[in-house]
This record gives structure tokens, sequence and C-alpha cells, in this order.
């Protein structure tokens, strides 16, 4: 078959060639981006990655200035619980209030020192503020007393509790004297 009886048979047959001479470009094209399909699959997953946050950050958005608000309030809500560590006589007189309010005799309140940070740590936003309280009552009084503390504005955590029954000469009074530890949080 000579060069002449080739060009003849391709003009024969035009679709047949056409067709086969795209296999052949397909072919070669196939062969010489293969090894780029690897990296073309991952650049596809990380685009379907960064559509799917950004898809959830729009639908997220829609209620956010309400979330915001919300968050405000809460967290106004929340600084006005917190002891300022700085403010002696106000945190004492909250004590003196809830002296009032049960009934009981404050004997000792004492605010410690905060605790020291390491050197080169970041200032904490909230600190555990320390109080010693000692307070004399009856029973139903300092229980009242200890729950009006744990319930009230403030929020507090107990470390020690000490009870001592305070009886009189003959042993019959039904005081109680109470020394215990609390750490209000506050900001330092």
């Amino acid at each position: 078959m000579t060069g002449a009886d080739l060009i003849a048979l391709l003009k024969k047959h035009p679709i047949g060639t056409a067709c086969g001479i795209i296999c052949i470009i397909g072919g070669a094209l196939l062969y010489f981006r293969a090894d780029k399909l690897g990296a073309a699959q991952q650049l596809l997953a990380q685009k379907t990655q960064e559509d799917q946050k950004i898809t959830a950050n729009v639908r997220n958005a829609d209620k956010l200035p309400q979330h915001l608000e919300a968050m405000r309030a809460v967290a106004k809500q929340m600084d006005s619980r917190l002891v300022r560590a700085g403010q002696l006589a106000l945190n004492q007189q909250f004590f003196y209030r809830l002296e009032s309010e049960t009934g009981v005799k404050l004997i000792d309140v004492r605010q410690n020192a905060l605790s020291a940070t390491r050197a080169g740590a970041a200032k904490p936003m909230f600190a555990a503020i320390p109080f010693n309280i000692s307070i004399q009552g009856s029973f139903k009084q300092v229980m009242d007393f200890i729950e009006h503390l744990e319930k009230g504005p403030h929020f507090a955590r107990f470390s020690t509790i000490n009870l001592t029954k305070s009886g009189g000469a003959d042993g019959a009074s039904d005081l109680m004297t109470v020394t215990f530890a609390v750490e209000l949080l506050g900001t330092p």
C-alpha cells in the first residue's frame, strides 16, 4: 500500500478518519496529563471544602445580629455578677448584707490576696477572689447564710467548711460557729 492508496482510503472514509485522529489526540492528552489528575482531585476537594464552609457561614449569618445582642446581654448580666478584687469595701459590704438578711453574727470576714501569676504569663480575664469567713448563729441561720451565698448574685465556690457547736456552760446552746473559705469569681 502506497501513500496515494492511503490518502485515497482516508478520503473514502472521512468520518472514520476524523474519529481515529480524535482518538489518537485524546489518548496522547490522557497519557501526558494523567500525572496531574491527583493534584486536580486534591484541588477539587479543597475548593469543595471551602465552598461548604462559606455556605455554612452564609446560612449561619442569617440571625447573627440577634445572636450578637443575646451574647451581649448575657455578657452584661455575667459582668454584673463578678466581684472586683480592688473593691475591698464593697466586697465586705456584700457579706455584711448577708449577715443582716440571715440573722447570723459575722465574726470575721477577710479577703485574701490573689495568687500570683507566673512571670511572662498573660493576665487572666477572671480570677477566684478568696475570702475567709467566720460566722455564728443557729443551724438554720448558718444554713440560710450559706444558701444565700451559694445562690446569691455572685458565682461562689466553697473550698473548706468547718462547723463547731458553740455550747454554753450547761451545753444547752444551739449556736454554731462556722469558719469557711469561699472563692467568688471576679476580675483581678
